[in-house]
């Protein structure tokens, strides 16, 4: 039997009936029948994001497998998985830093490509589980370089250090990371501004 698990999993329906689930296992005995289980939890999304859970279960027959009706919509969906190595994405670099005020925390990941973005989308995956965000892109004059800042309420995050997964698509491309973060605290800029008048009084 194969167990897997499917979290924060992040796909876009504008007209499909269906999802397509991708998972690579190994079968330890082709003679054998393999019986297949997968607890899926997932978010629909639209206005606000409604979670939901699956349990899903199937069995595989024994003997060597063949090509059947789906199997183009099982490589497209193969296609459509985000890589995590930079030098096959198109990508040159990509960045992350958080920052916090007294009220929010910003997020900036910061990249840059071989070729312009074309609007590009931006999905996080925090242990917090943060609702869907759409940040604010400034972009190189060519478009090949950007920065998304993701503007957060501060409440919602329960530490400052965390594993951040981002996935960024691009020209029906994706490319995810996984990185540490700390959340910096700026410095208040009205702090400074009376220290600033207090002298000057002085």
């Amino acid at each position: 039997m194969i167990k897997a698990s499917f979290a924060n999993l992040i796909i876009e329906l504008p007209s499909l009936d269906f999802v397509v689930l991708v998972n690579k296992d190994s079968v330890e005995n082709i003679k054998k029948e393999t019986s297949l289980v997968l607890d899926v939890n997932y978010l629909t999304c639209k206005d606000i994001c409604i979670p939901g859970n699956a349990h899903l279960e199937l069995l595989i027959p024994s003997g060597i497998g063949q090509i059947t009706e789906h199997s183009f919509i099982i490589e497209k969906s193969l296609s459509l998985i985000p890589i995590d190595n930079l030098e096959i994405s198109g990508l040159k670099n990509v960045s992350t830093k958080a920052s916090a005020d007294s009220d929010n925390v910003s997020i900036i990941i910061s990249a840059s490509s071989q070729k312009a973005f074309v609007d590009p989308k931006f999905y996080l995956d925090t242990e917090f589980g943060l609702p869907v965000f759409t940040p604010k892109i400034n972009y190189s004059a060519n478009y090949k370089s950007l920065k998304a800042n993701f503007v957060i309420e501060k409440k919602l995050f329960t530490k400052k250090s965390f594993n951040l997964g981002v996935i960024i698509k691009n020209n029906d491309q994706a490319f995810k990371i996984n990185t540490d973060l700390n959340i910096e605290e700026k410095q208040s800029k009205l702090i400074l501004l009376q220290i600033v008048k207090n002298y000057i009084s002085a």
